[in-house]
């Protein structure tokens, strides 16, 4: 519950004041990377998001949505077609 709290706080444009709660507690949570990432994509932040997305891989994201929300800002930005 708080974790989905802080992050709609996050979504908001208030991500400075949590986010070294979120790191502190769930460092290797590929969940948290990638709910970071959609936060940073809908504030338009596509570097940002796509630096949340590669750790979410990088911390062996088990359902793949790292992978797919790269997938999907590289076509956004025509970087694949």
């Amino acid at each position: 519950m708080l974790f989905t709290i802080i992050l709609e706080q996050l979504c908001q444009g208030k991500q400075f004041m949590y986010t070294f709660f979120l790191f502190k507690y769930r460092p290797k949570d590929s969940r948290m990377w990638n709910a970071m990432g959609n936060c940073y994509d809908k504030m338009d932040k596509k570097h940002e998001a796509t630096k949340c997305y590669e750790r979410a891989e990088n911390c062996k994201d088990k359902e793949g949505n790292g992978y797919q929300f790269l997938k999907v800002i590289f076509k956004e930005l025509h970087y694949i077609n």
